[in-house]
């Protein structure tokens, strides 16, 4: 594997893969595959879908044979990846430009870190959150988390560093 490769793993339900924002800006860019979970019930969209990424060789295309939820989907995409860095992207998640090349960056700089999105709602954020046992909280700015007590979800924002112990 080539060490900057990439993996984006997008679960897919009743989408038309090449309407994927994320496929959109980064189907041109060398070393990506695109990790396709369609989750799909119409068969009219599963076939489409089937046809389109025949067309390309970065598109792994994973048939879940209906909808089997999100997370095996995530979970099954991780399993087929091939890249050496992994993102994980919803259906209508917009990355910036640079996106790409920025994770490149970032897992040049510093490999042993767990990168994960800042999530801003106006002034608030959203994600990481921070964790205090059974309970989750928003936090005012990312110099309160920790590897120990973060959770978040995945967008296409701003990026932080969390050192994990790996």
């Amino acid at each position: 594997k080539n060490n900057q490769s990439i993996s984006v793993i997008v679960p897919i339900y009743n989408t038309i893969i090449k309407d994927i924002p994320v496929f959109i800006i980064g189907k041109e860019i060398n070393d990506i595959e695109f990790v396709i979970c369609d989750n799909s019930t119409d068969e009219l969209i599963k076939t489409e879908n089937k046809k389109y990424s025949s067309r390309y060789t970065f598109i792994n295309y994973c048939d879940m044979n209906g909808n089997k939820g999100i997370s095996v989907a995530y979970n099954y995409g991780i399993e087929q990846a091939k890249g050496k860095i992994i993102c994980i992207f919803d259906d209508d998640t917009r990355p910036g430009e640079n996106y790409f090349s920025g994770v490149r960056q970032y897992m040049s700089e510093d490999p042993e870190c767990v990168y994960v999105p800042v999530v801003m709602s106006g002034n608030r954020m959203l994600s990481p959150l921070k964790v205090f046992g059974p309970l989750v909280h928003r936090t005012s700015n990312v110099s309160m988390l920790q590897a120990k007590n973060i959770s978040a979800f995945n967008t296409a924002f701003d990026i932080i560093c969390i050192v994990a112990g790996i």
